[in-house]
């Protein structure tokens, strides 16, 4: 079911947030995203070269006033009373992968209206691979 004043999945079209990008060894954002009305974002990360890169980051910050500030996301638990709040970062451990994969992940909930991603490799990268990074916005 497609809600009311909401485009069809056929008309949406994927946003790149990095093509064929080398990582480095501190958080770089990729191209910034505006979006209206969506809650979710799903991503594809492809890994076309893995260079030397042990450990990749990624972190997800929107904008609810135009892309002024970013906010990072969150991760929260409650346990026996008490609620932690913890920035949220998708950590990839490479060994895990060869170069060629594509993965898939989901970030909910999302809102605002502007989306930043920023990746990083570890510390002591010095080939930083071939990194392309899209998305998806969606409803949930």
């Amino acid at each position: 079911m497609i809600f009311p004043n909401k485009t069809s999945y056929a008309d949406r079209q994927p946003f790149v947030f990095f093509d064929a990008a080398e990582a480095t060894d501190s958080f770089v954002a990729g191209n910034i995203a505006s979006f209206d009305e969506h809650n979710m974002v799903g991503f594809q990360l492809t890994l076309t070269d893995l260079g030397d890169i042990t450990t990749l980051s990624i972190i997800v910050e929107s904008s609810i006033d135009g892309g002024t500030t970013y906010g990072q996301q969150v991760a929260v638990a409650t346990t026996g009373g008490t609620t932690v709040v913890t920035k949220n970062q998708y950590d990839f451990s490479m060994a895990s992968y060869t170069a060629g994969d594509t993965v898939t992940f989901i970030v909910t909930p999302i809102k605002g209206d502007h989306l930043k991603v920023s990746m990083k490799a570890d510390d002591s990268v010095t080939d930083g691979g071939d990194i392309t990074l899209v998305g998806m916005f969606g409803w949930v």
